[in-house]
């Protein structure tokens, strides 16, 4: 069973996150709780883009996802990475990061391979509403039979903030997955299908934060790979500030400001 934080919609949480971005006379909470995989809170996330790539040393982080495609062999390599992680760092969590738009007779035929590889969880973008968000869970219920896993132990963190279905269809994740231990943004990609300067970031971050508070669970940010020096130090500042509780980054060098600001 994971186990993670609840938040309740209708109590004191709710109104915390409520006053984040709609009373700015109200100082915000500045440290949340951090969505928990494996029994270990998480702050930083590192996605491993290359998958030839040697995995990191474990110092900085706490989870690493490895990217996977719509083929049976990417669930694959990434079931060996996942292996190859367990072995160097078994302390830091595993986890398969996929898209919401694979369909039914994909998601069979290729998350088996990579469950059996038993991952922490999966990171799943793309997240237009909570039919989607139930789909996926029962899927990773499927998976989990056929790999002979404990049922349930497959956590998912959805990734809503990255679309603008996602983001207006927030009330909809409650209630759809048992396995929710994290929403989430990606501001860049928003950015590609809205505005390309980027000035929607303070309003999807807002609704980020009332998807998760009306789901019950923490919210998390995507860093912009590019972003160094006092960039780097006042995004990680600020997405605390706002409410999110961990980060997730392909940058190996943003570890250290992520520590930093979540210390």
């Amino acid at each position: 069973m994971v186990m993670r934080p609840r938040f309740h919609a209708s109590g004191k949480t709710f109104k915390n996150w409520f006053t984040i971005f709609i009373n700015r006379g109200i100082r915000p909470l500045l440290r949340q709780p951090a969505p928990t995989l494996s029994g270990r809170e998480i702050r930083a996330i590192l996605l491993i883009e290359d998958t030839a790539a040697t995995l990191p040393a474990a110092e900085g982080h706490q989870a690493v996802a490895i990217p996977v495609g719509d083929d049976v062999d990417s669930f694959r390599r990434a079931a060996e990475r996942l292996a190859d992680l367990r072995r160097q760092s078994p302390d830091t969590a595993g986890l398969i990061l996929l898209t919401a738009t694979l369909d039914y007779e994909a998601l069979d035929a290729c998350l088996p391979v990579a469950i059996g590889a038993r991952p922490a969880g999966v990171i799943v973008t793309d997240l237009s509403n909570g039919s989607e968000l139930q789909r996926i869970d029962v899927a990773l219920s499927v998976a989990e039979a056929v790999a002979g896993v404990e049922p349930g132990t497959t956590a998912i963190i959805g990734i809503c903030g990255d679309n603008a279905a996602g983001l207006l269809a927030s009330s909809s994740f409650e209630g759809k997955s048992r396995r929710l231990v994290a929403l989430g943004r990606n501001a860049a990609s928003l950015a590609q299908s809205l505005f390309a300067d980027r000035s929607h970031e303070s309003l999807s971050a807002g609704l980020t934060a009332l998807a998760g508070a009306a789901a019950g669970v923490p919210i998390i940010d995507w860093l912009d790979p590019s972003l160094f020096g006092d960039d780097l130090h006042e995004a990680c500042n600020k997405a605390r500030v706002n409410g999110f509780s961990a980060l997730l980054t392909s940058n190996p060098d943003h570890l250290r400001s992520i520590a930093d600001a979540y210390s």
